[in-house]
C-alpha cells in the first residue's frame, strides 16, 4: 500500500528544504518496514 509517493515527498522537500533529509530517512524506513500495528511504528519514531 502506497499512502505517500516518493514524488510527493520530493516535491514537498523542494519547497521546504530544511526537512529534506528527514523525509528521505522516513521514506526509506517506512518503505522497508512490515509493521502490523501502531505500537511498532511508535517504537521506531518516538
Amino acid at each position: 500500500m502506497h499512502v505517500i509517493s516518493f514524488k510527493a515527498l520530493r516535491e514537498y522537500a523542494e519547497i521546504h528544504a530544511d526537512c529534506r533529509e528527514a523525509l528521505i530517512y522516513w521514506y526509506k524506513v517506512a518503505s522497508k518496514a512490515k509493521w502490523s500495528n501502531l505500537v511498532e511504528v511508535q517504537e521506531i519514531f518516538l
